[in-house]
């Protein structure tokens, strides 16, 4: 089945190294707080426009054509494609094609968008989807990662979807199938330890009956994540204050701080499976293992006529959310989609966003 036209959302956040909760502005940090992301951004990525690259690790290559500046945006296409295959390009109007030689590398467009307000601790990266494809690694190795380990911050560029998303597609959506990934472990005769690892599949009824409790869970994955970074903002908040109105921050700014840490700290831990989840996903799985059989994580496969998403449910993680859209958009519709987009999810996080801060 051919994947909808859609785009990818991921989040920006900075922090100096082992300072996770500490959160950096991204248009003023540094020591001096002159650094800008976005604009770092455009300069690195200016620096590399029209020359070809090899993706790292993979068979394809690519080329910057455009990192157009608007506001406090910066739109992005890059051509990306297979490199130095051979082959065919072929006019689907005319019906004529030309042979590729194995030095011509088949670059299609491809089109991503940062978007960072003034003064916000969280920017956001778009990325169009093709199929598996997205431009994510490459903005993020080529504009993002570089320019924050130059200046001794660490970065993260988290996949994101809000909320009121999740709980809109998982609404008519239900358990189909659910593996539990187990773990033989074994000594050998010279001393040393065998790991074999297994596969446990269920589907059918039994299955279809915990998908309320799977829902649950991810549902309070999300709504974890969300109180998680708005703790991190109000921490921030107050270790800026502490550093910049030393005399101002109070013995009451001190004890909201810790709490503030405390709850951060609480939130980061992995949640543990309910018991009553937990309970219902060994019923759907009902074989029996012993001693040496050590359980790792359940999956869950939830749909509605067909799979549609797989969930790791021990682990406090969450697959990508694709954002759908009618057709292959114009730049214009594109940018307006994005830009209107970025505004619900940063007002969201408390970011005050100008009339004019894309334009």
């Amino acid at each position: 089945m051919t994947a909808s036209p859609g785009y990818l959302v991921f989040l920006i956040r900075m922090n100096e190294p082992h300072r996770v909760s500490q959160l950096q502005r991204l248009s003023a940090f540094g020591e001096r707080k002159e650094l800008d992301l976005l604009d770092l951004a455009e300069k690195s990525l200016t620096t590399i426009q029209d020359k070809y690259f090899r993706e790292n690790g993979s068979t394809e290559g690519y080329r910057l054509r455009q990192a157009k500046s608007q506001g406090r945006t910066l739109f992005i296409q890059v051509n990306k494609g297979p490199h130095s295959v051979g082959g065919e390009a072929y006019e689907t109007t005319t019906g004529t094609s030309v042979d590729v030689p194995t030095t011509t590398a088949m670059l299609n467009r491809m089109r991503g968008m940062l978007a960072i307000p003034k003064d916000s601790y969280y920017g956001l990266l778009f990325a169009e989807r093709q199929g598996n494809r997205n431009l994510k690694e490459i903005i993020r190795g080529q504009a993002l990662v570089p320019n924050a380990v130059f200046n001794n911050m660490t970065i993260h560029v988290d996949a994101f979807a809000e909320s009121k998303d999740w709980q809109r597609l998982l609404k008519d959506q239900q358990a189909l199938s659910l593996t539990e990934h187990l773990e033989i472990v074994d000594t050998t005769t010279d001393g040393s330890t065998a790991r074999t690892p297994i596969k446990l599949v269920a589907e059918g009824p039994r299955v279809n009956s915990i998908t309320n409790g799977v829902v649950g869970a991810i549902t309070s994955r999300v709504q974890r994540r969300d109180a998680l970074l708005d703790r991190m903002s109000a921490a921030a908040d107050l270790e800026e204050k502490k550093v910049a109105h030393k005399s101002a921050f109070s013995v009451a700014d001190q004890t909201e701080l810790a709490r503030q840490k405390k709850a951060i700290q609480d939130l980061r831990k992995s949640p543990e499976l309910a018991d009553e989840i937990r309970d219902q996903l060994r019923d759907a799985v009902p074989v029996h293992v012993d001693g040496s059989v050590h359980h790792k994580r359940f999956e869950v496969v939830t749909g509605q006529d067909r799979p549609e998403r797989t969930f790791s449910v021990d682990r406090n993680s969450l697959p990508q959310f694709v954002y759908e859209t009618s057709g292959v958009l114009s730049d214009a519709a594109l940018f307006k989609t994005w830009v209107t987009h970025a505004e619900g999810i940063l007002r969201a996080r408390g970011v005050k966003i100008p009339a004019d801060w894309a334009s």
